[in-house]
């Protein structure tokens, strides 16, 4: 016999059966077990009880309809113990299958991800160095803005001051009035530079905002995704809320579990936001899946 012969052989052995030799006859022996019961029914409800001779007559009644009850368990034990060992045999091989595949999969998603996570990185420095950019000529901006409202003040200010003088020396006006209007020239120049400055600051702090989205490559039947994890680094910081734990499903609380802490760096997407919301009790990690 050949080795390709001998492996062969020894994979055929490995196999589960999946033969029920029996199952029909099983089946069709449960089945006639069940059409007694309707007899035993009328039999139970005919049962009147009254005294010790009534109860051990019922007795053997009761014995059968148990035992018609428990047949199945003890017919059909066998068989299902045979279905689970091939079941089991068949998630034994569904798990070896993605194990063997893991550790490949894993190198080269964790490598594209990598890929994926500088082109974010790149994508946020451009955009960090437009909107940078955007600042610096918003303020260059604001301060030709200013200069020029100022001057622009100053020259209706001088205009007013020799209006106001030609006024006086013409005897149009006194020289009290003369006094009131010339206050009232410095005190507009002055509301005027103030508005300027506001204006300035307005536009300043309001530059165009650029968000610079990653140069990303979508493949069918892969999705790159961004997920957070964290490290609890001082717990007493963290509010009590995020600290409780959800019953599970058997009704018991699961005190080495975090799930509510868990749920919100899910949801808040943000390893800032996250952070301040645990009161710095944590430390927010970014993860780039592929």
């Amino acid at each position: 016999m050949s080795s390709d012969e001998i492996t062969k052989t020894v994979q055929v052995e490995l196999l589960p059966s999946t033969e029920l030799p029996g199952l029909a006859e099983t089946l069709a022996e449960l089945n006639m077990e069940v059409k007694q019961l309707p007899i035993l029914m009328q039999r139970a409800r005919e049962w009147n009880i009254r005294t010790k001779q009534d109860y051990l007559d019922a007795a053997p009644d009761l014995k059968r309809i148990r035992e018609i009850g428990k047949s199945g368990e003890t017919l059909i034990r066998p068989f299902l113990n045979k279905v689970n060992v091939v079941r089991q045999f068949l998630l034994d091989a569904i798990n070896t299958q993605e194990a063997a595949a893991k550790p490949a999969a894993d190198l080269l998603a964790g490598k594209m991800a990598d890929f994926d996570r500088a082109e974010r990185l790149a994508a946020k420095q451009e955009q960090d160095r437009i909107n940078a950019e955007n600042q610096r000529k918003a303020k260059e901006a604001a301060d030709l803005q200013r200069k020029a409202d100022e001057q622009a003040a100053a020259e209706r200010k001088e205009a007013r001051v020799k209006e106001i003088r030609q006024l006086l020396k013409k005897g149009q006006i006194g020289k009290r009035e003369a006094a009131r209007m010339l206050k009232e020239a410095g005190a507009n120049e002055e509301a005027e530079k103030a508005m300027a400055a506001a204006q300035a600051d307005e536009l300043e702090k309001n530059p165009p905002k650029v968000v610079v989205q990653a140069n990303r490559t979508p493949v069918a039947g892969l999705r790159s995704r961004v997920g957070y994890s964290y490290t609890i680094v001082d717990i007493e910081k963290i509010p009590r809320a995020l600290l409780y734990p959800f019953r599970g499903q058997d009704g018991q609380w699961k005190p080495d579990d975090f799930p509510r802490l868990s749920k919100m760096v899910r949801e808040t997407k943000s390893v800032k936001a996250a952070e301040a919301e645990a009161c710095g009790g944590i430390v927010v990690t970014e993860d780039q899946k592929i």
